[in-house]
């Protein structure tokens, strides 16, 4: 029944473009535990590490990233797969029990969303790297875009309190909790969020430890070190990718214990994570394989290079796209 199913979501897609030409809004349903994450930078890493906790509960999950479409860890398409119309097509197989999307600005800004809704939506940041592609001329343009994925989620939003254009999406959130991630422990507006019984993840820089707090509770904790892509915690962004990643999969209802697991076994090798901090040391010397899409990525990219310690010379290697 495959076919009937495939053209039926066609059938389905060519009455919601139509609709949306007229200005009207149709929907395709989504009815398995979903992810919707979005950001200018750190978003595929933070799907894929979202993707291995649920795989590592015992989920058949569906993922689209930028990197391509999977169904339980296998491949199913490579290249930019970040939008609904890929999305959707994932869902045809009726075995899948939880979904994990990434929505690039892109897609975003051309499509929509064009599901129902998601169970949590997040979006980790709002960066320059993008403005004035795809006919987005500021940041607030592209918050604004970014937003959508706020609106839509149904059981919680999780938002950057490090960056006040994440911040300011609080007033259309419409999900039933709020979690407010950042890197400084101290951060007021998360000690406020707290201090009223709010959801907060943060990093304990002293303790090298991030936290999952609801009011004073904490109800998920691990220490950086023990997280692989944090490098024993010299790699910023992936501290901030891990703690997204366990506010989004918390709040898709999984247990503690198995989201600490999965933070502690997910490795962004060629495998689960291609082209992003991706190691080899089968060659002459140790390689380095990554993306920085933007000046802050490209900032914590040598700031760990010059940490890392080598017996000899390192040799950083750049290929820039013209409209960055």
């Amino acid at each position: 029944m495959y076919w009937l199913r495939k053209r039926i979501l066609k059938y389905r897609w060519r009455r919601i473009h139509s609709a949306w030409k007229r200005g009207e809004r149709l929907t395709l349903p989504l009815r398995v535990p979903s992810a919707f994450i979005t950001g200018s930078v750190g978003k595929t890493t933070t799907c894929r590490m979202v993707e291995h906790i649920l795989a590592s509960s015992g989920l058949y999950v569906a993922s689209s990233t930028t990197q391509g479409l999977f169904l339980n860890g296998v491949t199913q398409r490579v290249g930019d797969s970040a939008t609904c119309p890929y999305a959707s097509k994932l869902l045809l197989d009726r075995k899948v029990q939880a979904a994990v999307f990434e929505l690039a600005h892109a897609a975003l800004w051309r499509d929509g969303i064009a599901f129902d809704g998601c169970d949590v939506g997040a979006v980790l940041n709002v960066k320059d790297n993008h403005v004035g592609v795809e006919g987005i001329a500021t940041r607030e343009e592209m918050a604004r875009n970014k937003a959508q994925v706020i609106k839509a989620a149904r059981r919680m939003a999780v938002l950057s309190a490090d960056d006040p254009l994440c911040l300011a999406m609080r007033d259309q959130v419409r999900a039933a909790e709020t979690c407010l991630v950042s890197m400084d422990a101290g951060n007021a507006v998360v000690r406020r969020h707290l201090d009223d019984g709010g959801a907060g993840v943060v990093f304990l820089s002293d303790a090298g430890e991030i936290r999952f707090l609801r009011g004073e509770r904490i109800v998920c904790a691990l220490r950086v070190d023990e997280i692989p892509d944090t490098l024993g915690g010299l790699y910023r962004p992936a501290i901030s990718m891990a703690m997204f990643a366990m506010a989004i999969a918390l709040g898709l209802g999984l247990e503690p214990s198995v989201v600490a697991s999965g933070l502690r076994t997910f490795v962004s090798n060629e495998g689960a994570n291609p082209g992003r901090m991706n190691f080899r040391d089968d060659l002459p010397d140790r390689l380095l394989l990554t993306t920085g899409d933007g000046a802050e990525p490209m900032q914590a990219l040598t700031e760990l290079v010059r940490h890392l310690s080598v017996p000899g010379r390192k040799v950083l290697m750049l290929a820039a796209m013209g409209n960055r």
